[in-house]
């Protein structure tokens, strides 16, 4: 299994690296920097750096840009609802989105049984995330929202939301929510029922690989004998055309 990190939102990143990530913001600087960071440091794991907004049905968004890249997303100043008299809004964006789901496609490829996810939203719409996972919900191990502002605005519908799709928030700490263990054995079974299916169609792969090699070799078996018998019938008649000169040569004598 490779287990990989998602980070929606390129903050700065503290610290080591740890599992192949995948970096996903509309913001191309913040890209550019993380992957200069990522390009200093000795790293034995695969990065990925996406400028993409997520959206779960591909809808354009009103991107809102502040003074704290921090409040960076689709909520305005006043739908925060926080005082902070330095804050301020900058300008705003249309951006095209794309769901999660896809862009895990490009990047971690398939098949999905191959790896274990972890999430962390730092930006955006957190709804929009999780509802955007798809065929992916399944390898989602756990899912994380940073930033302490981000944290308090979302986090009744974030919990509400992540509890339907069977998601508990953790014990030890308030911004992480893990899969309860029937959702985990659901995951393991769906997971071994992916490994089957797929080594069914393997064998059935082998299976008609065989076939045709057979068939091949059969077809080729009777062109041998073929060639044999067309030989055969030459060498008789080679025969027979040497008897034919030998008594011409014995009737001149």
């Amino acid at each position: 299994m490779k287990k990989w990190d998602i980070f929606i939102g390129a903050e700065p990143f503290i610290g080591t690296i740890e599992n192949n990530s995948v970096f996903i913001d509309p913001d191309e600087k913040k890209l550019e920097r993380l992957k200069e960071n990522f390009s200093q440091g000795k790293h034995c794991v695969s990065c990925f750096f996406k400028k993409y907004t997520i959206s779960a049905d591909y809808k354009n968004l009103k991107w809102y840009l502040f003074s704290d890249n921090r409040f960076d997303g689709p909520l305005q100043l006043i739908d925060w609802n926080v005082n902070l008299p330095n804050l301020k809004e900058i300008e705003s964006l249309e951006l095209s989105g794309i769901s999660l789901s896809d862009v895990l496609d490009q990047c971690l490829g398939k098949p999905l049984d191959n790896n274990l996810v972890s999430i962390t939203i730092r930006n955006g719409n957190p709804l929009e995330v999780i509802n955007s996972m798809n065929h992916w919900i399944d390898f989602v191990e756990e899912i994380k929202l940073e930033n302490k502002y981000f944290i308090s605005k979302w986090y009744e519908v974030f919990n509400n939301e992540l509890f339907r799709l069977g998601y508990f928030n953790s014990k030890i700490k308030n911004n992480c929510w893990e899969k309860s263990y029937f959702s985990s054995e659901l995951q393991k079974y769906k997971i071994l029922k992916i490994n089957f299916n797929n080594l069914d169609k393997e064998i059935i792969n082998l299976k008609n690989e065989i076939k045709r090699i057979s068939n091949e070799l059969e077809i080729e078996r009777k062109s041998h004998e073929k060639s044999k018998e067309e030989l055969s019938k030459k060498k008789i008649l080679l025969l027979e055309i040497n008897n034919d000169i030998d008594k011409i040569i014995n009737n001149l004598d």
